[in-house]
């Protein structure tokens, strides 16, 4: 025998305040000031935000698919691997600095967080330009 449960009108609250809580978190991800980036285990864009599109230079619908190694030097595709690394074994967040390839004739060095995604094989990536010397 089924049980139907009434949420009256709490039901259309509910789905109102999830609403807005995930339009809220969509425009803190797309419009935060640090570059937050989702990649797969080769490193391969699946989301970026905003601030990582002007970081790598580029729009973001043309660094979807793109892997990340291929904006970084040679010495910072074997950082970043080893920091996925030890993210893909740990709770804890990882961190490495890594340099861009020169844009403009300008190196570019940033400050790298990784850590696992819950929901997927996925990594979550937070860059940070660091400021130049001089």
């Amino acid at each position: 025998m089924f049980t139907w449960l009434s949420f009256g009108s709490a039901l259309p609250s509910k789905v109102a305040q999830f609403s807005v809580g995930a339009n809220s978190q969509t425009t803190l991800f797309e419009h935060a000031p640090a570059a937050y980036l989702i990649i797969d285990e080769a490193t391969v864009l699946c989301e970026i935000n905003l601030a990582g599109a002007r970081l790598l230079g580029a729009a973001s619908n043309e660094l979807l698919g793109r892997p990340l190694a291929s904006f970084l030097s040679a010495a910072s595709v074997e950082q970043l691997q080893e920091m996925l690394a030890r993210a893909r074994n740990g709770a804890v967040p990882e961190t490495c600095e890594l340099q861009l390839l020169p844009q403009a004739g300008v190196i570019r060095q940033l400050h790298g967080t990784a850590g696992r995604e819950d929901s997927s094989a996925n990594f979550l990536l937070l860059l940070l330009a660091l400021p130049s010397p001089g």
